[in-house]
């Protein structure tokens, strides 16, 4: 039987579709799925296999939530998942078409970019809004401005009528280009050196240099990390949690915003790529432990040079250990650990244990 796209009608295929919903998502995502409001459902036999999940802010439509169950991918469905959304946007008169799109979820990169979306920077989102009704989306869904997602938008009337890989950019996978996201990477990170000046503690320079020595080794050894699996390759940071890690790190708190790099195409096929993408980030993690570990036996031995000061040291130490509990934990996709633990499942376990063995001893 050919499988139907309708809208949910009842409140049991509302809950129905809600479990699926959670079987599909990562144990954090699953707490926060909303109950279905406004939602699209594919059916089969009348087994609901999985659905869309839709809101409005002023003229805009935001696909919030999409999944399918295991047994339901690769058919085809979420594009007419996608379609009927859409035609539902249509229907209400709205302009604009939006969606929350996890920075790991490479699959609804490629969905979303045929569609001629692409991918915004807050920046962007408030141009093209105004801080008004950017301020408002943003409370229709907490993902719009959510640490590890990013927002896609574009125009409804284009959306409707789907480009085809052939005319997907590479601007439509990633906000800006490489220079401004090695920019606003390192700017980012540097805050917390910013806020040493008023919070007091460390020595404000000493936190400067050594939060950018831990950024720029982690990029650098991520960097060899990529390129034996692909060739060019872009630096891609998603741009939802800017403002919280601003806030954070302005109140003195240290929050990383981790940036990755990525084979410079514009159409993803994950088994192509998931590889390269494991290993690029147990690298990057391992270049941070490593200079974690000769910082703290220099400055153990009293060996350090001339440019690197016990301060600096001690700071490397400190912010590195912050960042390796962020970057290990295997629940949030943002960070590392729940990259390698993905993509390349055999580095994880070694790379957890060369991080607590550090995190105890140095």
């Amino acid at each position: 039987m050919a499988v139907e796209i309708r809208e949910i009608r009842t409140e049991e295929e509302a809950r129905e579709l809600r479990r699926i919903g959670r079987r599909s998502f990562h144990p954090v995502f699953a707490l926060i799925l909303p109950k279905p409001k406004w939602a699209y459902g594919a059916f089969e036999d009348g087994r609901c296999l999985g659905g869309v999940l839709l809101k409005r802010s002023g003229e805009t439509g935001l696909i919030d939530w999409i999944f399918l169950g295991r047994d339901a991918r690769g058919r085809g469905l979420a594009k007419q998942l996608v379609q009927r959304a859409l035609e539902a946007f249509r229907r209400e008169r709205l302009t604009t078409v939006a969606a929350s799109v996890r920075d790991d979820n490479t699959a609804s990169w490629n969905l979303f970019a045929d569609r001629g979306l692409r991918a915004v920077s807050p920046i962007e989102l408030i141009r093209k809004l105004g801080l008004v009704r950017a301020v408002r989306l943003s409370f229709v869904s907490f993902k719009v401005f959510a640490y590890g997602f990013d927002l896609w938008m574009g125009s409804l009337v284009r959306a409707l009528e789907p480009r085809g890989r052939e005319h997907a950019a590479l601007t439509d996978t990633a906000p800006g280009n490489g220079y401004t996201t090695l920019l606003w990477h390192l700017v980012l990170n540097l805050l917390p050196a910013a806020s040493a000046i008023w919070l007091g503690g460390n020595d404000p320079m000493d936190w400067f240099l050594a939060l950018g020595l831990l950024a720029l080794v982690r990029l650098g050894f991520a960097y060899l990390g990529a390129l034996p699996f692909y060739g060019p390759v872009r630096l891609r940071a998603a741009r939802g949690g800017y403002l919280i890690a601003i806030v954070n790190h302005l109140a003195g708190g240290l929050l990383f915003h981790p940036a990755y790099w990525h084979p410079r195409i514009s159409r993803w096929r994950e088994p192509e790529h998931r590889n390269g993408l494991g290993v690029s980030a147990f690298l990057g993690v391992a270049g941070m432990m490593g200079l974690m570990l000769a910082s703290s036996l220099l400055l153990a031995r009293g060996l350090l040079p001339s440019p690197l000061s016990a301060g600096v040291a001690e700071s490397i130490v400190d912010a590195g250990k912050l960042i390796l509990i962020m970057e290990l934990q295997p629940l949030f996709e943002a960070w590392s650990g729940r990259r390698i633990l993905r993509w390349s499942p055999w580095a994880y376990f070694p790379a957890l244990a060369a991080g607590v063995a550090l995190l105890v001893w140095a």
